[in-house]
């Protein structure tokens, strides 16, 4: 299973109501077949601008993200009921940067096959050569 970076707006709440909202989250990701490997709070913040969501204009935001392994399906599965649940503002998948891409060491030119220069200067010198054209 893809893993992914689940970043949620939460509406500002009192602290047990924000709990009892992220337990509904968590435990609809598992019933989907989702692993949570972490979730980190990055606490309670003024948002960028007025966010409307279920009909409400929000100024501030409680923001989580998820750390999950889901079936790339579940991305789809799970929408509907993020837009149902009235103390989400947002969420958006993400795929971490140290999945995407993978690091790369060079190890020198290339000289393969399809080697653009290297593989035509040898093959002309050989038939060079063989026309004694160049000794």
């Amino acid at each position: 299973m893809p893993r992914y970076e689940l970043s949620l707006i939460m509406r500002a709440l009192e602290r047990p109501t924000l709990v009892e909202a992220m337990k509904r989250v968590v435990s609809e990701l598992i019933n989907q077949g989702a692993i949570v490997r972490g979730m980190e709070s990055l606490g309670e913040r003024q948002l960028p601008y007025t966010m409307m969501a279920h009909a409400q204009k929000f100024y501030y935001g409680h923001y989580f993200i998820l750390d999950i392994e889901a079936s790339t399906r579940l991305c789809h599965n799970i929408n509907p009921y993020f837009k149902r649940d009235i103390d989400i503002i947002r969420k958006h998948f993400i795929v971490p940067h140290y999945i995407k891409y993978k690091p790369f060491e060079c190890t020198g030119p290339y000289t393969g096959m399809y080697a653009p220069e290297s593989k035509k200067l040898e093959t002309d010198k050989k038939l060079r050569k063989k026309l004694g054209v160049i000794e």
